[in-house]
């Protein structure tokens, strides 16, 4: 069983760090019941210095996400009682390691030169958010 949406599953990932600016271990605990579609909201419930609190899915993730969940092989690992929404081969919940693993590759891929962590990504929203003025 393939049971990652490989491209799909990446993107949906680094949205989502991009999007809300969560750290990366809210990331690898965030799992499908914390998603709520319809107000369009993350609850964050697990994680390193983490609080219960809540996150604003814009549009376009809220759409990606949406996409990415209901693809038949993240299905499948719902039915098999696992509900992270991003694991490590389909059956443990996905480490640091594997994350930064992921995020080297595909800034690879990219043709970026610097040296992006998930941190960088946290670092992006702030300075993005305030840019904005928000």
């Amino acid at each position: 069983m393939n049971c990652r949406n490989n491209k799909l599953e990446e993107y949906a990932m680094c949205l989502l760090l991009m999007t809300t600016g969560i750290r990366n271990s809210e990331l690898r605990a965030l799992r499908y019941r914390h998603i709520d579609f319809e107000h369009s909201t993350i609850h964050i419930e697990e994680g390193q210095k983490t609080n219960i609190g809540t996150v604003f899915m814009p549009d376009v993730l809220k759409l990606t996400l949406k996409n990415y969940t209901s693809k038949s092989a993240f299905q499948q690992r719902l039915r098999s009682c696992n509900d992270y929404l991003f694991t490590l081969n389909c059956k443990n919940q996905l480490n640091i390691d594997a994350l930064k693993k992921r995020i080297v590759e595909l800034t690879r891929e990219s043709g970026i030169q610097r040296k992006v962590t998930p941190h960088t990504f946290r670092y992006t929203t702030a300075k993005l958010m305030q840019i904005s003025g928000s």
